[in-house]
């Protein structure tokens, strides 16, 4: 039984150094292996090689596929009995993609579909859990049948004195309205059906047109559910934003009848959808419209038969596994208790909520996530500061029977000193060399979001900067998601002020510890997004502090992002506190309390030498964010800086090489103006 739920467990090779551990199916799993030595090859010949395994009683049969550079896997999904799995591949030739959607099975193979032929819809759209758009779910009679999101099919566009019909009314250079960052080519979606025997494609044009849908699944042979997306005045960026009004769909194949459990109940925003085992009810995750981005979500239980609507509770929700039922009315979920991500079990029926691992001493300080669970069986992620995720199998989850001996995961720890302070609201982590009898340099490290938080979990960045003899303060301040709801509320408005204080008080409490030795004349300040806007802050605010910045993507100035940014929503209520209106035209007060929250309105104090990145496709926090800055610190005069562009990169500036640039020329940065060595010990 254990070696059946380690075969659902894959690597994913995308990151040559630290593995991202991802949950698979039953008997059936796809293994990547990267052949190439670091991640700047890794972007420019990314030539994999994919195994599937499938596991019979007797013996393992091994089926090899290859890939050019131009194929790219998008999402995979797998049969609930494990027999199948179907993985969406995209190929791009001279600019021109092709979908494909590819059924592995551990009976016939492998089977490939080329989905752009039967032109029923534009491209497969694929999202992440929690976040976007997009999705993908094997099921139906036989596993025959998968569901997935694609845009909806649109008449062909017309450019004068060239090609197409002006009656169709689409422009070529007509622009769409879209889903904002990481979504520029989704505009409106559908709900459809690829069926692979028949080879048939069904678009569900019975839902509600109202809506953009995502996060398909099926809940019996012939039903299905997604989530819908609100389509208002215009669209709002979903990327990494839980608060977009949404509702849940259910659709019977059989009788073509649709039903909308969730239209009264509220909150209405709903991240994820599964059906129980015994397909009776749905269990979704929600929360409230506008607001923070991040929130606290309620776990909700709609019977499909009685129409009964059960809430749960307020959860930090990280993520839930692909396959979360360990019995027909608990599954797995994984939670932010503050600065930790630790598993635990619920039940829709008591409510219970039980700690995967309390029982179990070594994993008191550390972090762990649930990967995949079968009946008893669990596979979970363990990582922390210094520790690079491992793999864990729980065999018994009521005897907390943890093993790591029977897994196959060879990383090695880093042995850094590391020390965790937290109060109810915030905390700040120190993070370092070991040896702490001399004084280090140090780095003031600032999450994004502002939602979002620092875990207990390895950072491959933060150790890059530990190895090289920096002292690292990370820092979670009010505001930050896994605390408390009042406190990830209270930021609203209180931006550039509470959160600056909290950054800046944590890095004077750091300094003052007596076994962490800091070099006070030599302080460097790093972060993206909101982390940027935190960071330009610091240096605005504390001018004598620090010597270096850093920064990515930064929010500088919130009024003249508001008109350009995907998520004005934002502006509005970090600024202001207040919520967002559609037909609403901000007044000359909104601007003015913009600007003093902005780092724009201390930029004539700062003498700190700063970097800016920007990657030029970002939609979240345009270039035109860090370019205003940048220009203000040039007239100015005060301060040397820097302006470093991406052109293929967007809000995380993700891509190896940028990402590489971003992180070794911070590095070279800091080395200079903090007058250090190259190499420190």
């Amino acid at each position: 039984m254990a070696e059946n739920i380690l075969k659902r467990v894959f690597l994913d090779s995308s990151n040559a150094k630290t593995a991202k551990l991802y949950q698979t199916g039953c008997r059936t799993s796809v293994i990547s292996f990267s052949n190439f030595s670091d991640a700047v090859k890794l972007q420019s010949r990314a030539v994999t090689e994919t195994y599937a395994v499938a596991e019979s009683q007797s013996e393992v049969s091994l089926n090899f596929v290859g890939r050019t550079s131009r194929e790219t896997s998008k999402a995979e999904a797998f049969a609930k009995d494990g027999s199948a799995y179907v993985v969406h591949t995209v190929s791009e030739t001279s600019g021109d993609k092709t979908d494909y959607l590819e059924f592995w099975s551990s009976e016939g193979g492998v089977e490939v579909f080329n989905m752009s032929l039967m032109k029923k819809h534009e491209q497969i759209v694929n999202g992440d859990q929690f976040s976007g758009m997009g999705g993908l779910a094997l099921g139906g009679a036989l596993n025959e049948r998968v569901v997935y999101i694609a845009e909806k099919k649109r008449p062909e566009k017309y450019l004068h004195y060239g090609k197409g019909d002006c009656a169709s009314g689409l422009n070529e250079f007509q622009i769409n309205d879209s889903w904002g960052e990481g979504f520029s080519d989704v505009t409106n979606t559908d709900v459809c059906i690829f069926n692979r025997s028949s080879k048939e494609v069904t678009v569900l044009d019975l839902l509600d047109s109202r809506y953009d849908y995502c996060s398909p699944t099926w809940i019996s042979d012939d039903t299905i559910a997604a989530i819908g997306y609100k389509c208002h005045a215009f669209k709002l960026g979903v990327l990494y934003s839980n608060n977009r009004e949404s509702d849940l769909f259910v659709v019977n194949l059989t009788t073509k009848e649709v039903a909308c459990p969730s239209k009264n109940y509220r909150p209405s925003c709903y991240s994820w959808v599964i059906g129980t085992p015994d397909s009776k009810s749905l269990v979704a995750v929600a929360n409230d419209p506008m607001g923070p981005h991040m929130q606290f979500k309620a776990i909700v239980k709609f019977d499909l038969n009685s129409h009964d609507v059960t809430s749960f509770g307020n959860f930090a929700i990280e993520s839930i596994p692909r396959h979360p039922w360990i019995t027909a009315n608990t599954f797995c979920v994984n939670i932010y208790r503050k600065s930790r991500l630790v598993p635990e079990t619920f039940n829709i029926e008591t409510s219970e909520v039980i700690f995967i691992g309390a029982d179990c001493s070594s994993y008191d300080k550390c972090s762990l996530r649930v990967l995949d669970c079968f009946k008893n069986l669990l596979v979970l992620a363990k990582s922390s500061f210094s520790e690079p995720e491992k793999l864990v199998l729980c065999s018994d989850l009521e005897k907390s029977a943890f093993s790591e001996s029977l897994l196959p995961t060879k990383t090695t720890d880093y042995d850094f000193f590391v020390r965790t302070v937290e109060y109810e609201t915030k905390g700040y982590y120190l993070v370092g060399p070991k040896d702490q009898s001399k004084p280090r340099p140090c780095i003031l490290f600032i999450h994004g979001g502002p939602h979002t938080l620092f875990v207990n979990y390895f950072d491959k960045n933060v150790a890059f900067f530990v190895e090289l003899g920096f002292n690292i303060v990370l820092v979670n301040y009010t505001g930050s998601l896994g605390f408390t709801e009042e406190s990830l509320k209270s930021l609203g408005g209180q931006v550039g002020s509470s959160d600056v204080s909290d950054c800046f008080k944590a890095l004077q409490a750091a300094l003052d510890c007596p076994d962490w030795k800091c070099d006070r004349a030599r302080l460097a300040v790093t972060g993206g997004s909101h982390g940027g806007f935190l960071s330009l802050h610091m240096i605005g605010q504390y001018p004598d502090t620090f010597k270096a910045c850093s920064v990515r993507n930064p929010v500088t100035n919130i009024g003249s992002m508001l008109g350009v940014t995907d998520i004005p929503d934002w502006c509005e209520f970090e600024a202001s506190g207040t919520q967002f209106e559609f037909n609403k035209v901000s007044d000359p007060e909104f601007y003015s309390k913009a600007w003093s929250k902005s780092p724009m309105s201390h930029v004539h104090k700062v003498i700190t030498p700063t970097q800016v990145h920007l990657g030029l496709k970002d939609r979240r926090v345009p270039p035109s964010q860090g370019r205003e800055y940048y220009h203000a610190l040039l007239g100015q005069g005060k301060a040397k800086t820097v302006l470093y562009e991406y052109p293929e990169d967007c809000h995380p500036l993700a891509l190896p090489k940028a990402s590489t640039n971003f992180y070794l020329e911070t590095y070279r940065w800091f080395i200079k103006h903090l007058e250090l060595d190259r190499f420190l010990t």
